[in-house]
């Protein structure tokens, strides 16, 4: 009889895994994206370190002017353009502000991001500041205001 030896590199099933490229393992194979992390539960695709992201999301931390103006975001409204690829979203703000001692400004921005929207609204709010009479820290009476079909009805608060 003939003494055959084996020719195949005799490699550990662990060397042979960590040796084999991502790039054949299939659809199962070694890419988040495309189901490689199934096994583990409802952790699909995010890497199990969940906390990696910070909470600033990539937005630069502004500093306000502190020139004691507050500012409220009174509504956002979203529209949408079709165009050939799908739809195109722009957004807009109203924004209000005041100094809480007699003076008002109303500013409406429009941009293709929320941040830049109400940085808009607020910017136009700032330049159109106005003089309001006040009674104390109220208005000094009822005020009814109609635009199109809108009412806006202001009371002085009771004190």
């Amino acid at each position: 009889m003939s003494t055959e030896t084996n020719q195949t590199p005799s490699t550990t099933p662990r060397e042979a895994s960590a040796s084999a490229s991502p790039a054949n393992d299939g659809p199962s194979g070694g890419y988040r994206g495309q189901g490689g992390n199934r096994g583990q539960g409802g952790n699909r695709g995010q890497g199990g370190n969940r906390g990696s992201r910070g909470g600033n999301r990539g937005r630069r931390e502004e500093e306000k002017p502190d020139d004691g103006i507050f500012e409220k975001v009174v509504f956002i409204n979203r529209c949408a353009k079709v165009v050939k690829g799908g739809r195109r979203f722009s957004f807009s703000a109203l924004v209000v502000v005041g100094d809480r001692a007699g003076k008002i400004g109303v500013g409406y921005g429009k941009a293709n991001e929320v941040p830049e929207s109400i940085r808009k609204g607020s910017e136009g709010a700032r330049r159109n500041l106005e003089p309001i009479k006040l009674k104390g820290d109220t208005i000094p009476h009822e005020v009814l205001g109609e635009a199109d079909g809108g009412k806006v009805l202001l009371r002085p608060a009771t004190t």
